[in-house]
């Protein structure tokens, strides 16, 4: 019972100031038109360059991911979000997110050297998946840990672990329950087209429901990382036993 009222308290809270921030932050609405065409530019510069190619990709990633982890910090921590912040958020994470996704990456080279070649190409398949889930699984907290903490690449690795551990419940549970949201968004979106669209050339139809999509899209990852930075950093601060107390319950 205990855990079930500190899952419903800890999670009210995050609720209503998620609600109260994304009206706040209008800014997180529009900057995925700045991100696209970086994300473009630098995985097509990177695909034309066979030696440094995937140095190029990476960094193109991790700078956009640098902004928006800035952004979001900067939502849940009680400042504004300006346009003189995305600027200035390029390269605040860059560094540490690189050096991440790096350590990924050669952890998934690994694998697929030494580990997949050894069995048949269905099983092969099936590790690389396994292996896919398991680090968005582990190391879900990653994000809200790089940008909340300041720890080094393979510390912050670590630490992402060790948190999801110590709070499984309180972190998985409501983070379930934002994946069904969005889902559902997503596939609501898609049914809405499919009627409100339908007498539309296709070239048109097509068009609006991109910007729509695109629009909508960006609200809910907004709501989300915010709801997440939240709800990362009340648990990272306190044990559920503090939370109750504090709660006098």
């Amino acid at each position: 019972m205990k855990i079930l009222l500190d899952l419903f308290d800890t999670n009210y809270t995050a609720f209503k100031k998620t609600n109260k921030l994304i009206g706040e932050h209008h800014l997180l609405m529009y900057v995925g038109l700045i991100y696209g065409p970086l994300v473009f530019a630098t995985s097509y510069l990177g695909s034309m360059l066979p030696l440094f190619g995937l140095i190029v990709t990476l960094l193109g990633y991790a700078l956009v991911l640098s902004n928006y982890f800035y952004l979001i910090d900067r939502a849940t921590s009680g400042y504004k979000t300006e346009w003189d912040d995305v600027k200035n958020g390029f390269t605040v994470y860059m560094r540490k997110i690189f050096g991440i996704m790096f350590i990924f990456w050669v952890a998934n080279l690994l694998i697929q050297l030494l580990v997949v070649p050894l069995v048949s190409g269905f099983i092969g398949f099936a590790l690389s998946l396994l292996f896919m889930i398991a680090c968005f699984v582990v190391f879900n907290a990653l994000p809200e840990v790089t940008y909340k903490k300041h720890h080094s690449e393979m510390d912050s690795v670590k630490y992402s672990m060790s948190f999801v551990k110590v709070n499984l419940l309180e972190w998985y549970v409501p983070n379930i329950l934002l994946f069904a949201a969005n889902y559902f968004i997503y596939q609501g979106l898609m049914i809405g087209f499919s009627k409100v669209f339908v007498n539309l050339p296709s070239a048109v139809a097509q068009s609006l429901s991109i910007v729509v999509l695109i629009v909508v899209l960006q609200f809910t990852l907004g709501y989300t990382m915010i709801y997440r930075g939240l709800l990362f950093s009340r648990l990272d601060s306190t044990t559920r036993q503090k939370r109750m107390f504090q709660r006098g319950k």
